[in-house]
């Protein structure tokens, strides 16, 4: 094995490529001329609008995929509609009188006042043996048609119910989505007060999807309290410090150690809490 510089393991490495040729690639793939001056080929006013046009887009596909599940819907609909009027009407012309029954009554007829004439017997008698051949068969094509309809209705409903259920697991997917989401917002707010030294709000759960709201909000209470004073605002010397109950008061409203991150948490809580921002 050698041992010279340079040399790993006995190989010598390969010598590094020239990089290649960057804007012949982007012309030969149809590059904008602008990525090779270092500028993007759009405005930034138009990248910066790109959530805008991300919740356009998809406000508009859920409009196009409520109109397909409507369309669908009322095809399904059209479609037993249908398949039962031409069932109906398979029943109603099976349950006509049978035509052959006059052929059978004029052939009675016809052997008992003329048994001489047997030619004529002969014939219609054999009228009624292809008219009762031709009545079976038309029997059997509308009990296939009524059959074959009703295979395509049922047909129809199990692609309807199929359809429906994966709209709906759909829906509950984009909820469950939509949920993460907001969940996540709430906690990105959080940490980002966190990290401004800012008193976080109160990680709840979606009042939107779960309806659970806190009540016991310390802001809300600390506004009721402001709102309440006659001055409108919250000062040092309109309360007394010494009180038992403004020191309960203030340890109430105080927010929970567990709402601290980072080496805030080590801290002890705020026995006087900073005042809200008045709007």
């Amino acid at each position: 094995m050698p041992v010279e510089e340079g040399w790993v393991y006995g190989q010598k490495p390969k010598e590094p490529e020239a990089p290649p040729d960057l804007e012949s690639l982007f012309e030969a793939a149809g590059v904008p001329d602008k990525l090779t001056n270092g500028q993007p080929p759009f405005s930034p006013e138009w990248y910066a609008g790109a959530k805008d046009r991300q919740r356009v887009r998809d406000l508009e596909i859920e409009q196009i995929m409520s109109q397909r599940n409507d369309v669908r819907h009322q095809w399904a609909e059209l479609m037993w509609t249908d398949l039962t009027i031409w069932r109906d009407r398979i029943d109603y012309t099976a349950a006509l009188p049978e035509p052959l029954a006059d052929l059978q009554a004029l052939l009675a007829r016809t052997k008992h006042e003329r048994p001489d004439d047997v030619a004529r017997f002969e014939e219609i008698q054999e009228i009624a043996a292809r008219a009762g051949v031709r009545q079976v068969q038309v029997r059997m094509h509308l009990v296939e048609a009524k059959e074959q309809m009703m295979d395509i209705e049922g047909k129809v409903r199990s692609k309807e119910a199929e359809d429906e259920a994966a709209e709906k697991d759909r829906l509950e997917k984009k909820r469950l989505a939509e949920k993460r989401r907001r969940r996540a917002e709430r906690v990105l707010k959080r940490n980002e007060a966190l990290l401004a030294g800012e008193e976080p709000p109160p990680l709840i759960e979606d009042s939107e999807e779960e309806g659970i709201q806190s009540r016991d909000d310390p802001k809300d209470s600390m506004q009721e309290l402001i709102e309440a004073s006659p001055q409108g605002m919250r000062t040092r010397s309109s309360r007394s410090e010494d009180s038992p109950a403004a020191h309960s008061l203030a340890n109430s409203l105080s927010p929970p150690p567990l709402q601290r991150g980072g080496l805030a948490r080590e801290l002890p809580p705020l026995q006087d809490p900073p005042l809200p921002p008045l709007d």
